[in-house]
């Protein structure tokens, strides 16, 4: 069961659910305009320093607007329930396209790469940093756009580096090693997140994986990947040489920003 609303949303049907939050098709009661909405359980409202997380996290992206960016129209809260409405993307995630095809044509994953930049230079200019960059936060949509959603969000679940389960923010499989370590991070993170998911597209998985979160997150620190032409021989070796720039474990060694990996 949904609720019918929340706040001033009425709810059609429930699109998306996880651990952490369920997402929801709705309609603004007064302008008609269909969004998703995302509602985040009561219990996070009660952990120490959520709302404030939540409140500086939804000032700094509603300043984002990027046609390769969700793009955040709302906030607020509802009895015990936090929410925020974004915009409605008619497609599917990264994850969908690659659970039915495996591989994306090495032409088409330098496009998607690409605006991913787009979207990642026009947040970074801005002092936002995402944190959990990976293919089920990236919407493919219909017209080809490629958007960017969950900016920030890793950041409001976190009570400082840490998730309610003692866990670092981040996907193990995406993590670049700093985020691994704990240390601090800054726009090279998302980069190193972005070369993994480049490295997915082309590969048809991660460069690291594991049987445990741990054991991956190891190896993001102190293993040496595959070069993706090693499994793909068509891949031209300048892209080959762009994954596993973005993939160095050092990020003074990484391309400087998003636009010159663009």
């Amino acid at each position: 069961m949904h609720p019918n609303r929340i706040g001033p949303y009425l709810i059609e049907k429930r699109i998306g659910s996880g651990g952490m939050a369920n997402v929801y098709l709705a309609r603004h009661e007064q302008t008609n305009q269909i969004v998703a909405v995302k509602e985040l359980p009561a219990s996070l409202a009660r952990e120490e320093g959520f709302i404030h997380r939540f409140d500086r996290e939804i000032e700094a992206l509603q300043k984002l607007n990027c046609p390769n960016i969700v793009k955040l129209f709302d906030s607020g809260q509802d009895g015990e329930i936090y929410y925020y409405a974004m915009e409605y993307v008619d497609g599917e995630t990264l994850t969908t396209r690659l659970r039915r095809e495996r591989r994306i044509p090495w032409q088409e994953a330098i496009e998607i790469s690409r605006q991913i930049c787009v979207g990642l230079k026009h947040a970074h200019d801005a002092g936002v940093i995402h944190r959990d960059l990976k293919p089920s936060n990236l919407m493919l949509g219909k017209e080809g756009v490629v958007k960017i959603t969950d900016f920030g969000v890793a950041q409001v679940f976190a009570a400082d580096r840490l998730t309610a389960t003692g866990g670092i923010i981040g996907t193990a499989e995406f993590m670049s090693p700093e985020q691994v370590k704990g240390s601090r991070i800054d726009k090279r993170s998302d980069l190193y997140s972005l070369g993994a998911v480049l490295y997915t597209m082309l590969v048809g998985q991660p460069p690291f994986t594991g049987p445990t979160a741990s054991d991956i997150m190891h190896k993001q620190r102190f293993a040496r990947f595959d070069p993706p032409k090693n499994h793909v021989p068509e891949i031209p070796g300048w892209l080959n040489e762009i994954v596993c720039q973005l993939l160095e474990k050092e990020p003074d060694k990484r391309p400087p920003d998003a636009f010159v990996t663009s």
